[in-house]
C-alpha cells in the first residue's frame, strides 16, 4: 500500500511539474499602429513571440482576419527562453480610411492556446499636389 501511495505521489508531482514548466507563449506588444499609410502601399511589422515556459512551444497555425494581411513566423518551434518574429504585412491596395486587422497565432500552450495580434492604420490617398510635384521631378 505504501508503495502505491508513493508511486501516486511521484506521478502526481510529475504531472504538476509538467504543468508548471509547460510551454508558455508571450508577446510584449500585441498591437501596432502604422499611422497614415498611402493607398496602394504595403507595410509590415515584426511581432516578437517568446516562449517563457519550460517546454518546447510549437506554433501550429498563423492566420490573418483578412486577405489583405499576410503573416508568417520565422520559426515554428521555440525552446524555453527562445524568441521568434512573426512578420505581418498589410496591403492597402483598394482600402481607404481606418483599418484594423487581426492575426491569430495558435500554439500548444495549454493555458493560452491562441493569441491575437492587432495592426491598425489609416489609409489615405495621396494629394494631387504630391502627384504633380513628383511628375515634375
Amino acid at each position: 500500500m505504501i508503495k502505491k501511495a508513493f508511486a501516486f505521489m511521484i506521478f502526481s508531482s510529475a504531472f504538476i511539474f509538467a504543468q508548471i514548466v509547460g510551454p508558455k507563449i508571450s508577446v510584449l506588444h500585441p498591437e501596432y499602429s502604422f499611422g497614415d499609410i498611402n493607398q496602394g502601399e504595403k507595410v509590415s511589422h515584426n511581432f516578437t513571440i517568446t516562449n517563457n515556459g519550460g517546454d518546447l512551444l510549437k506554433i501550429t497555425d498563423v492566420r490573418a482576419s483578412c486577405g489583405c494581411t499576410a503573416a508568417a513566423p520565422e520559426k515554428n518551434e521555440l525552446k524555453p527562453g527562445e524568441s521568434t518574429q512573426i512578420k505581418v504585412e498589410f496591403n492597402s491596395q483598394g482600402r481607404k480610411g481606418n483599418q484594423v486587422k487581426y492575426v491569430y497565432v495558435k500554439t500548444n500552450d495549454k493555458e493560452n492556446p491562441e493569441i491575437k495580434l492587432k495592426i491598425s492604420g489609416n489609409v489615405v490617398q495621396q494629394k494631387k499636389e504630391d502627384d504633380q510635384s513628383s511628375l515634375q521631378k
